[in-house]
């Protein structure tokens, strides 16, 4: 009889021990999946790799085994949807970057790379506290230049963001190219949630077309080297169509009802300095009528400022869109000019070899 019932009881717990299995079987077949499931099994993303071969007479196997690697970040799919820019107004955002500490390394940077810094105006223009107050704001000189894998993010939002994924298909596409030309490891690139790379933050196709080295054959090195950062922006800015010694933004004063119908945020250069002065703008005299100008308006320390931004704030904006990102540039380049110009400068003194360089500079892309 107890043989008979230890009998039953073994069935028993054995059936349910089956059982229990039987029912968790979905739920580890689901976990499984998950694991092992990649950007590669994607129909979208085999013809991605595919096109990508013969469009660039890649091997296959090279970008598989690469692609393979990216990991879907939904941080990046989180901060793309609202970026900073637009959920600001400029008194807020310029705040952020204008600081005492702020200026305090800028300048630091500035005295630093003085040589190079003066170079590039000479060379192209490019106004040294421009090129300064773009490297600050975009990764306070290096120091914050992005913790997200640059593949993670870009795979992410190729395949998994429909409302640009061409856009950043196109940047996947160029930094896929970039490794395995160099034989790089994606592990080695960081940047921003939306893939900016290096002290310049520049996108993969911003490094493509815009990245140079400043005194060597080598690849530009924008994450490493102040140098090469320098000479990139001064770079894309020259190439973009920065107007040397050209204004780039000033406070105007609007009276009468029409600030909001002058005012837009297409940035586009729609009016003339003429057009305006008719319509109630107050405009310094120095700047000529036929200037053509963007109209803003942003909210300012007590009540809304109107600006006006010429050809150079354009240029700036071919960085970022946004207008207040433009103004914020501009004005940190004025804090740093004023602030430098305010330090007692010790002749700059150049020896032999930096002599040589400036002398003997070679830029390659």
């Amino acid at each position: 009889m107890k043989q008979k019932l230890r009998y039953k009881i073994f069935l028993y717990t054995t059936n349910m021990f089956f059982y229990c299995i039987f029912l968790c079987l979905p739920t580890i077949a689901t976990e499984n999946k998950s694991v092992t499931n990649t950007y590669l099994d994607r129909d979208n993303v085999k013809k991605f790799i595919t096109k990508l071969h013969y469009d660039n007479n890649i091997p296959i196997e090279k970008i598989e085994s690469i692609v393979k690697q990216a990991k879907k970040s939904d941080k990046a799919l989180e901060l793309i949807s609202k970026p900073i820019e637009s959920n600001i107004d400029l008194n807020s955002y310029k705040n952020i970057f204008i600081t005492n500490k702020m200026l305090s390394k800028g300048i630091a940077f500035w005295n630093k790379n003085e040589a190079i810094l003066m170079h590039f105006e000479e060379k192209m223009g490019i106004p040294p506290a421009i090129i300064v107050s773009l490297l600050g704001v975009e990764s306070r000189f290096g120091e914050n230049s992005g913790g997200f894998k640059v593949l993670d993010v870009l795979a992410t939002l190729s395949f998994d963001f429909p409302r640009r994924e061409k856009f950043f298909q196109k940047e996947l596409e160029h930094f896929l190219i970039f490794l395995c030309k160099q034989n790089a490891s994606p592990d080695d690139f960081t940047g921003s949630y939306a893939g900016a790379m290096g002290m310049p933050q520049f996108m993969p196709s911003s490094y493509k077309y815009y990245a140079i080295s400043y005194n060597s054959a080598n690849t530009p090195d924008i994450w490493h080297k102040d140098h090469d950062s320098i000479a990139s922006i001064a770079n894309y800015m020259h190439k973009n169509g920065w107007k040397k010694n050209g204004m780039v933004a000033t406070k105007i004063i609007i009276s009468g009802s029409k600030s909001e119908e002058i005012c837009h945020n297409k940035n586009n250069l729609k009016y003339t300095v003429r057009h305006l002065r008719k319509n109630g703008c107050c405009i310094s005299k120095e700047i000529a009528e036929t200037e053509a100008v963007l109209p803003m308006m942003h909210k300012g320390e007590t009540s809304d400022d109107f600006w006006i931004g010429f050809h150079n704030f354009g240029v700036i904006t071919k960085y970022n869109r946004s207008q207040i990102y433009a103004l914020t540039v501009h004005l940190l380049a004025e804090a740093l000019e004023k602030q430098r110009s305010l330090i007692p400068q010790t002749p700059n003194q150049l020896n032999d070899s930096v002599a040589l360089i400036l002398d003997k500079t070679v830029l390659h892309k």
